[in-house]
């Protein structure tokens, strides 16, 4: 009985954070929009929020020593992001236009390997973890320059009132996540001491899923208003967030690695999620529906595997 309140909880939290992650991007685009932001930094943006779950997550189980909760959480989220949901967008959009150049996005996957390469001897050290703290930065700044939007957001004119109500939902929004995140690694170590999975499991197929409701949400928002540019950017910018996170996490408590049949086909599914995408990417300039469902086979493929080896 306490087990299944404790799986109820944490499904209804999931939710909530959801919710919660999905109004800090509505009042984000909505202060983007007063700023004049460009439309795929706004993305690049709403990509490092989005992934605020993961990062409170992220600290939060490092400060519990269960750091590979974490880990299995942020590359499971890779996946999610880059195969499930960018499937689920090109499918619905039926089409996504790229910019088709193989350049954009090879330092991307190269900055995104790197966790997987750094935890083949058992664990991501300090060195490791600044590594990936520093190579985030660059990787922003790489991709803004190389994706940048030129065309800028229409200019949105707002009250006192409704600006200030704006930035306190913003901020709000960020202190509910961070409380949720905390709720959700507690319950779900209570719930490990009653079932013999590992962490990075739980992490990789049950966590990486739920911490990616927001992206799932701004996908859906941007295919009803036909903002094909900002869920790109999303997806990307949260994949590269999630990179930057594993470097935090490593750097507050190291991350212990689990290196075994499941964690090597991790780095083989990784491999060609990123080869396909690429291929997509460069293929008449754009992402097709045909090719979105491509994507997302990989995924539940790899969900399939992965169970098959628990």
């Amino acid at each position: 009985m306490e087990t299944s309140f404790i799986v109820l909880a944490i499904a209804a939290l999931f939710y909530i954070l959801g919710k919660t992650a999905d109004l800090l991007v509505v009042e984000t685009r909505i202060l983007g929009e007063k700023l004049k932001m460009r439309i795929f930094f706004l993305g690049i943006i709403l990509g490092f929020l989005t992934s605020l779950p993961e990062l409170a997550i992220g600290i939060n189980s490092a400060a519990k020593n269960a750091s590979e909760i974490s880990f299995g959480n942020l590359v499971g989220g890779i996946i999610v992001l880059l195969g499930l949901i960018l499937g689920l967008s090109a499918f619905l959009n039926r089409s996504i236009t790229t910019d088709g150049k193989k350049s954009s996005l090879l330092p991307l996957f190269i900055y995104l390997y790197f966790p997987l390469i750094f935890g083949l001897d058992g664990s991501i050290n300090l060195m490791e973890a600044a590594a990936l703290i520093v190579g985030y930065g660059f990787l922003i700044f790489y991709l803004y320059k190389t994706r940048g939007n030129k065309k800028r957001a229409k200019k949105l004119r707002l009250s006192g009132a409704i600006f200030t109500k704006t930035i306190f939902l913003f901020g709000g929004s960020i202190i509910a996540i961070i409380l949720i995140s905390n709720l959700i690694v507690r319950l779900t170590l209570s719930l490990l001491q009653s079932f013999d999975v590992s962490p990075f499991i739980i992490g990789l197929l049950i966590y990486s899923l739920g911490t990616n409701l927001p992206e799932i949400m701004v996908t859906i928002r941007s295919w009803k208003n036909n903002v094909k540019e900002l869920s790109l950017g999303n997806l990307i910018g949260s994949a590269a967030a999630n990179g930057g996170i594993i470097g935090i996490v490593a750097f507050l408590n190291g991350i212990p690695v689990t290196v075994n049949a499941g964690y090597y086909l991790l780095m083989f599914f990784m491999a060609v999620l990123f080869g396909k995408f690429i291929a997509f990417y460069e293929s008449d300039s754009a992402l097709t529906r045909r090719e979105g469902i491509a994507l997302i086979a990989i995924y539940f493929i790899f969900v399939v595997v992965q169970i098959a080896l628990v």
